[in-house]
């Protein structure tokens, strides 16, 4: 295993400067290549390098009367329902080394090829939450 050199996925900048988008890229490219290279070669590697990544503040959604989930998120989508649900299988492991990687990040959200269903794992306590018709749900 790879260990990542960088703790958080949104490092201070030390000179206070507001960001420029092109630099944010540059941290989240190097985030996910650290990533994705943490796991052995294999197939859930593959996966990985082939699917997109994306990093954003989740908006809030009620789940049942007595749960809202919301946070920093890592959205990951591939193209195939093969690859989806070889994620879909190894969520825990993947939201153990976000964990592990960046602890500002609160959410695992995977999206499926056709975006109507996402599995979102809570980071920290890894219960995983499944929406059907996402696109639809109401937040």
């Amino acid at each position: 295993m790879v260990k990542a050199k960088r703790r958080c996925l949104l490092e201070p900048n030390s000179t206070k400067d507001i960001l420029r988008p092109q630099t944010e890229m540059e941290k989240l490219s190097y985030w996910i290549r650290n990533f994705i290279f943490s796991f052995e070669s294999g197939k859930l590697r593959s996966v990985l390098e082939t699917a997109r990544f994306l990093r954003r503040k989740s908006g809030a959604w009620q789940i049942n009367p007595f749960k809202l989930i919301s946070g920093k998120a890592i959205v990951i989508n591939c193209d195939s329902w093969k690859d989806y649900k070889l994620l879909a299988t190894k969520n825990k492991q993947l939201a153990y080394r976000i964990r592990k990687l960046d602890p500002e990040v609160e959410l695992l959200m995977l999206l499926s090829p056709d975006q109507t269903i996402v599995e979102i794992t809570i980071v920290t306590t890894l219960e995983k939450v499944v929406i059907k018709d996402f696109l639809h749900f109401p937040s």
